[in-house]
C-alpha cells in the first residue's frame, strides 16, 4: 500500500534527570564504543544481539525510553516466510529458525507459536496467485500446501467458506509477542558484551566530513566508529542530526482485540485474506484483528514528540468501518452495539478496542473474511506479509 512505513522499534529520546554526579557517573559509563545503535526496538536489539554473534564486542546500544516502548509493544507479531524473491524469503526462514532456538540460547522466554498460516483466495486471480506462490515455495524449499476452502475450516473452525476458492497453508509460520521476542535478543545481546543504555536521549551527531564521530546525548557526548540508526517512527529525525533525509514516516494503523470467545480452538493459525484487505491472529483466547486500510493517514509528518511512548492515538473508527464492512463486521461498530468498547489508534502497526464474544461469533460465521468475491471498486493494494 505505501512504500515508506515504520519498521523498526525505538528512537532516543527523553530520558530521566539526575544529580550532577550521577550524570557524570553515566557519562563516563557510555564514553566510546566501536559501535553505537540508536533505537531499543526488536531491530536495534536484533542487530545488537546478531552483531555480537559475529564477535563484535564493543556495541553500545541507547534507549531514550524503555526498550519496546516505540512500536515494538503493539506490533501485531505476524511472522510469514514467503516473499517475492529468494534472499527475503531465506532471511524470514532464518528468522523462524533463530525463534526455534532463542529460548533455549538466551534461558529468555520468547512466546513464539509455530501455528501456521493461511492465506485465503477470494478471487479467481488470488487463487492463481496462490498456485504459482507454490511453485515458487517449492523452488524455495518452502514446506507450502495448497487447500480447499473446506480445508482451511478445518484449520480454522471460526472462520466462514462462503466466498473462498482456497487457500494457502505454510506450516512453518506462526506469530511471536514482540515484547518478549525483544527482550530475549537484548538478553542474549548482554550475554554477548553488549551494553544496553535506557532513558538516555540522543540529541545530536557529530561529524567529521561525511562520518559521524560521536553521539551526542542529555548524559554527554560518546565518541564512536559506526552509528546504526533503528530509531523506528524517530528515524527522520535521527537521519537529519547527520544531514540525511531518511524517507521513512509512521502511518496509523488500526486492529481491533475481541473479548474472550468461550470453547475457541486452540492452535489456531494466523489467517490473511488480502482480497479484504484484513489479517486475523489468536490473542489471549480472542482475535486479533487489523487491516490494510487505502489511503493509509500519515502521522506525526512534523515531528514525532521526542516523549511519545507506550501510548495510543485517538479514536478513529470510520478508517477501519471500510474493512470491518468488506470482512462481514459491520455490527461491530462500538457506537450501536452493546459491548464494544471504545476504539483507539497507534502508529504503526497498532490500534487496540475489544466488542463482545457474543457480537464477535454473530458477525463472524456470517460473513467474516469471506463475505464475497471482490469487485473491481475494491482497492488493488494489498499488503506485502
Amino acid at each position: 500500500m505505501v512504500a515508506v512505513v515504520t519498521l523498526v522499534g525505538e528512537a532516543a529520546g527523553a530520558a530521566g534527570r539526575d544529580n550532577n554526579d550521577k550524570k557524570e557517573q553515566r557519562v563516563t559509563e557510555l564514553r566510546d564504543a566501536e559501535i553505537i545503535i540508536i533505537g531499543g526496538g526488536v531491530i536495534g536489539c536484533s542487530l545488537a544481539y546478531h552483531l555480537s554473534r559475529m564477535g563484535h564486542k564493543d556495541i553500545l546500544l541507547l534507549e531514550r525510553g524503555q526498550l519496546t516502548h516505540g512500536a515494538t509493544w503493539h506490533a501485531a507479531g505476524l511472522v510469514g516466510q514467503l516473499r517475492s524473491t529468494r534472499n527475503k524469503t531465506r532471511l524470514m526462514q532464518k528468522s523462524v529458525e533463530l525463534y526455534d532456538e532463542l529460548e533455549t540460547i538466551t534461558g529468555q522466554a520468547v512466546d513464539w507459536r509455530k501455528v501456521g498460516s493461511l492465506r485465503l483466495a477470494c478471487s479467481p486471480e488470488r487463487m492463481l496467485e496462490i498456485r504459482r506462490s507454490a511453485t515458487l515455495a517449492k523452488s524455495f524449499g518452502l514446506e507450502f500446501h495448497v487447500i480447499s476452502a473446506n480445508e482451511a475450516r478445518e484449520l480454522f473452525p471460526l472462520m466462514s467458506t462462503d466466498g473462498v476458492l482456497g487457500a494457502a497453508f505454510i506450516p512453518g509460520d506462526g506469530y511471536v509477542d514482540p515484547s518478549s521476542l525483544t527482550q530475549a535478543l537484548a538478553k542474549g545481546a548482554r550475554d554477548g558484551g553488549v551494553k544496553i543504555r535506557q532513558g538516555v536521549t540522543v540529541t545530536g551527531l557529530q561529524r567529521e566530513g561525511l562520518r559521524v564521530t560521536a553521539v551526542e546525548t542529555d548524559q554527554g557526548s560518546i565518541r564512536c566508529d559506526k552509528v546504526v540508526n533503528a530509531a523506528g517512527m524517530w528515524s527522520r529525525n535521527v537521519g537529519l542530526m547527520a544531514g540525511v533525509d531518511v524517507p521513512v514516516v509512521a502511518l496509523e494503523h488500526q486492529y481491533l482485540l475481541t473479548d474472550q470467545i468461550p470453547n475457541m480452538p486452540a492452535d489456531l493459525p494466523t489467517m490473511r485474506d488480502p482480497d479484504h484487505l484484513i489479517y486475523v491472529k489468536p490473542e489471549v483466547r480472542g482475535l486479533a484483528i487489523g487491516g490494510w486500510e487505502p489511503d493509509t493517514i500519515a502521522w506525526g509528518e512534523a515531528g514525532i514528540p521526542a516523549d511519545f511512548g507506550p501510548e495510543l492515538l485517538p479514536s478513529n473508527f470510520d478508517r477501519f468501518e471500510q474493512l470491518a464492512e468488506a470482512a462481514g463486521m459491520s455490527a461491530c461498530r462500538p457506537s450501536t452495539k452493546p459491548g464494544c468498547a471504545n476504539w483507539s489508534t497507534a502508529p504503526y502497526p497498532g490500534r487496540r478496542t475489544a466488542i463482545s464474544s457474543s457480537d464477535w461469533r454473530r458477525s463472524w460465521t456470517t460473513s467474516m473474511s469471506a463475505a464475497a468475491s471482490p469487485t473491481a471498486s475494491r482497492p488493488a493494494a494489498e499488503p506485502a506479509a
